[in-house]
This record gives C-alpha cells, sequence and structure tokens, in this order.
C-alpha cells in the first residue's frame, strides 16, 4: 500500500465618421475595442449546437463538436469512434470531433463550450467602447477599407466585392450585425498591415452565408445557421447556435502572431493543492481502480483537513492502516460511511454510486427524495444511491455512458474519480495552453496530453497557483471550518515544484470569521512520496 500525499508548509504572493461607400476608411484610434473572450468555445473551429453537415471535399483544420445535439447530428464526415469513446475522428477532419453523448468528461466540456459560445455572442452585441460606427455604407462594406473599432448595423451586411480590414497584429475589430450577413461568390475579407484573424469578430442574428469560393477572415458568432456554399473557405471559427453546413469547404483555425505585452500583476493569486497523486514508480495508472481507503485519503487532502489521531471507529481499520487517520476524518465528517455490518472495508475498490455518494455528501448537498425517473436506465428509483447519482446529475458533476447508463456498481477508475473530484471541488482547467511551468518531474508518463483526462490529473496531481483566480459562489461546510471555492476556469496555471516559495491564498485555511476569503501567505511546496505497508 502507498501513501502519498503532497503538502505545503507556510513560511510567513474613436474612431473617425466615415464617408461614402467606396471611400477608405480612416485608421482608428490607438485604443480600440477589447478581443471578445471565447473561453472554451476557442477550443473548437466549428461548434454548433443542433447539427454540423458537409457534402463534398470539406477539409476542417482543428476540432469541430456539438452540443446538445448527438453524434447523429454530425452527417457526411465519416465518423469513426476512438476506444476512449470521449471524441471520434474524421478523414476531413485534421483534429477531433466531439458530441453531447460521447463519454464523459466529453458532454460536460461540450456544456461548457456552448455555454461560452452564447456568453461570447452576448459580450460581443454588446461591445460600446469604442462608439460603435453605426450603419457604415447602409450595410455594403464591398470595396471599403476598414479600420480597427466596433461596427453596428441595424440592417443585414453584404459583400458583394473584397473588403480590406487594415491595421496591426494586435487591433481587433468587431461587427454587430442585427440581420443577416453574406458575402458573394468569388469575393474576399483581405487583411492588411498584419491584422489577424484571430482579432476579427463577427456578430451575426441573423444567417450567415458565405458565397460560393469565397474567402472569409475571422470569427462568426452566428444566433442561427453558419452556411459555407461550394469552395467556401474560412479561416476563423464558426460558432453557431443552430447548425454550420460546410461544402467542399475549408476551415481552419485563427491564431494571432505572438505580440509580447505586459503581463498585470494579478489581483489574487490561489494555490491549489495536489490531492491524488500517481505511484511511487513515477506512473498514474489512470485505468485502475480506487480504494476507498485512497479515495479518504484524497478528499482529506483535497480539504486540508489534515491527519487525526483519535482511536479509529471501524474493526477493519486499525491504527497502523495507512489511512486509518484519513478514513476516521471523512467519518467524522459524514463524508464518508461504513456498510451495515459497521465496516468501512479501506482495502475494496470503490464503485462509481459510493464516489458519487461520498462527493454529494462532501458538498453537503441532499440526495433527491422520492424520485419517479432517473436520468439513467442501470439507476432504477429503488437503488440506495439513486438519489445521490441524480444529485450529481443535476448539478453537472457527473454524465453517464453514450448508452444512457451510469454504471452505479462497476468499480470508478482513477482518471474517473479524478474528473469527478475536480468537478465537485470547482477544480477545472479549460485548456491545455493555459498551463504554464511544466516540469519533467511532475508529470505522469502514462497520462499523455492526449488521454482524455489529461488535465483534470494535472489539476489534481499537481501543486499549482492560478492566476486571478474565480471565487465560485458555492463553498465546502465542514465542522471546523468553511472552504472556498475557486476555479482554474481560463486563468493562467502555474504548475510549481518541490522547494518553491510562492505567495498565495491558501482556500483549504478555510474563511475567516467575517465570511471574507482568507489573506495570501507564503507557502513552501513539498511533494513526497513514501511506499507503506
Amino acid at each position: 500500500m502507498r501513501r502519498l500525499f503532497a503538502t505545503f508548509v507556510a513560511l510567513s504572493l474613436l474612431m473617425s465618421m466615415f464617408t461614402g461607400v467606396f471611400a477608405p476608411v480612416p485608421e482608428a484610434r490607438a485604443a480600440g475595442p477589447v478581443a471578445v473572450v471565447l473561453g472554451t468555445a476557442g477550443n473548437f473551429v466549428v461548434l454548433a449546437k443542433s447539427g454540423i453537415s458537409t457534402t463534398g471535399s470539406t477539409h476542417v483544420t482543428g476540432d469541430i463538436g456539438v452540443s446538445p445535439a448527438a453524434a447523429s447530428a454530425i452527417t457526411g464526415f465519416g465518423l469513426t469512434m476512438d476506444k476512449s469513446n470521449t471524441f471520434s475522428r474524421s478523414s476531413l477532419v485534421t483534429g477531433k470531433v466531439y458530441a453531447a453523448d460521447y463519454h464523459p468528461p466529453t458532454p460536460h466540456n461540450m456544456t461548457t463550450a456552448v455555454s461560452n459560445m452564447e456568453t461570447a455572442y452576448t459580450a460581443a452585441a454588446g461591445v460600446t467602447a469604442p462608439a460603435p460606427v453605426v450603419g457604415l455604407g447602409a450595410g455594403n462594406i464591398g470595396g471599403m477599407t476598414i479600420a480597427p473599432g466596433v461596427y453596428k448595423w441595424s440592417t443585414g451586411v453584404t459583400i458583394p466585392t473584397n473588403v480590406t480590414l487594415a491595421g496591426g497584429a494586435n487591433d481587433v475589430w468587431i461587427f454587430q450585425i442585427a440581420q443577416t450577413l453574406d458575402i458573394s461568390s468569388a469575393q474576399k475579407v483581405i487583411l492588411s498591415g498584419g491584422a489577424q484573424a484571430a482579432n476579427i469578430f463577427w456578430q451575426v442574428a441573423g444567417q450567415t452565408t458565405l458565397g460560393t469560393t469565397s474567402v472569409f477572415n475571422g470569427t462568426i458568432l452566428d444566433l442561427k445557421a453558419i452556411v459555407l456554399n461550394t469552395g467556401a473557405t474560412l479561416n476563423g471559427r464558426a460558432l453557431s447556435q443552430t447548425a454550420v453546413t460546410l461544402d467542399a469547404s475549408t476551415v481552419s483555425a485563427s491564431v494571432a502572431a505572438p505580440v509580447p505585452v505586459p503581463v498585470p500583476a494579478p489581483t489574487n493569486m490561489v494555490y491549489h493543492q495536489t490531492f491524488f497523486i500517481g505511484y511511487p514508480d513515477g506512473l498514474f495508472k489512470p485505468e485502475r481502480n480506487v480504494s476507498r481507503a485512497e479515495v479518504a485519503a484524497a478528499l482529506t487532502r483535497a480539504l486540508g483537513l489534515g491527519w487525526s489521531n483519535t482511536k479509529p471507529s471501524y474493526p477493519d481499520v486499525p491504527a497502523t492502516h495507512w489511512a486509518s487517520g484519513y478514513i476516521q476524518i471523512m467519518k467524522d465528517e459524514g463524508i464518508m460511511l461504513g456498510d451495515t455490518s459497521g465496516t468501512f472495508r479501506p482495502d475494496a475498490p470503490i464503485t462509481r454510486a459510493e464516489a458519487a455518494a461520498a462527493l454529494l455528501r462532501m458538498l453537503k448537498v441532499a440526495p433527491i427524495q422520492n424520485l419517479t425517473a432517473s436520468s439513467f436506465k442501470d439507476v432504477p428509483v429503488t437503488n440506495w444511491a439513486a438519489g445521490y447519482i441524480e444529485a450529481m446529475q443535476k448539478n453537472g458533476y457527473i454524465t453517464g455512458y453514450p448508452d444512457g447508463t451510469y454504471k452505479p456498481t462497476v468499480n470508478i477508475l482513477r482518471s474517473e474519480f479524478t474528473a469527478i473530484a475536480d468537478r465537485t471541488l470547482g477544480r477545472e482547467i479549460s485548456n491545455s495552453s493555459q498551463v504554464t511551468g511544466l516540469g519533467k518531474d511532475i508529470r505522469w508518463p502514462d497520462v499523455p496530453a492526449s488521454h482524455w483526462a489529461y488535465l483534470y490529473i494535472l489539476e489534481a496531481s499537481t501543486p499549482h497557483t492560478v492566476a486571478n483566480a474565480v471565487k465560485l459562489n458555492r463553498t465546502i461546510v465542514l465542522k471546523t471550518k468553511t472552504i472556498p471555492l475557486f476555479s482554474d476556469g481560463t486563468s493562467i496555471v502555474t504548475i510549481h515544484k518541490a522547494g518553491d516559495v510562492l505567495t498565495a491564498i491558501v482556500p483549504v485555511d478555510g474563511l475567516l470569521p467575517n465570511g471574507s476569503t482568507p489573506a495570501a501567505r507564503k507557502v513552501t511546496v513539498v511533494i513526497t512520496n513514501k511506499l507503506k505497508p
């Protein structure tokens, strides 16, 4: 049996106005609009709620996905499911294909991405600084050269001839269009002066249509459908709140060229300690089962509750057991309970039902009572854990399998437990690109970046700080303290190694007596792996 823990030791962290439909537009003021934040929707080049279809020799570079629609709403791509069941592949897509009915954590990730897409659409529509240029060209912007800024129409917008967006690599364009957006066949949105497609946002309330062999640049945030006709090219993203239709089209992600910018000092730095680590041989073993003792240890570490020297309450947990102190804390907090015979079974694998129940008790959320129907076909309302599983599902902490089952009696895998625990604690990293400071001594060779649970395992098994962390609107209430929860979200996450000294808010210190967040303090990161009998 192993005993693995990560500890931290306290040591005392306007534009000008425009004239004439065909006149060049004057250069914008240096202070242009701020780029629209896409969140995890930015991980996709094509994202839709109701479906993605294609005909002809389409090619997409980047990931695509649908939600809440199922994989059956992705047509024409000839999908092949990956063995993880979390994504599929297509010969037309250089990237991965995701759908709401794939294996966890894909449903949760897709729900988040679609929510971020909707938020980005609303944010783009609401930009008012600098003041929008209203009704440019009465909606016909063909032949113009347009400087960075915000442009607003109560009508549709047409591009019957080439239009040029001229500006630097950091400049941003936001187009707010109340009706449709159309570019004619063989016409182009041309970029000049270093302008980047990643900094161009087309917020469209009606349908967007790209004509045959047209070339378009920028991210399309559309309330309705996005249609790329035969041979159309999109250098950007097609993010639709209905459907995306392609026909021998080319779509590739727009990525801004790296530009050095000052990094503002974070308003807060939050430290997330390790709570679920790998083995002394350097492996994480994501497909191995988790014992009840390991879960007790993981949750105790996650909550910063230390070790109990109280005499063990269970006859099958002697004081010499490597996890006896952790198990006693879980028992005293009412988070993990023994069985009807009075034993704890510390070395037995924990089932998916037991894990769901323990995590719901940790949140102090009541199971749903008097269920008349279950979200999972293999969890009857008479199952002892049905109320726990239903409550976890309703709160978005767990998802079932593509076949509509939860498999409550199946032993949970280390990867699955890590994902559910991260979600419950609000500790989820949205994208690997936001992670810095990775060192070879704290990564797992059996968990490559392509593994479905890579970010979950990275979060739980490596001590890290989160710059400008978002405080969630829920807490974990324990007998001795109330712990605030801070999300990794889309903030910069810095992975730390043993010996690092940092200054940060440590959430497991608990809220102050007046209910405020604890002040930042110095901590030293210490990682120790020990094998115990």
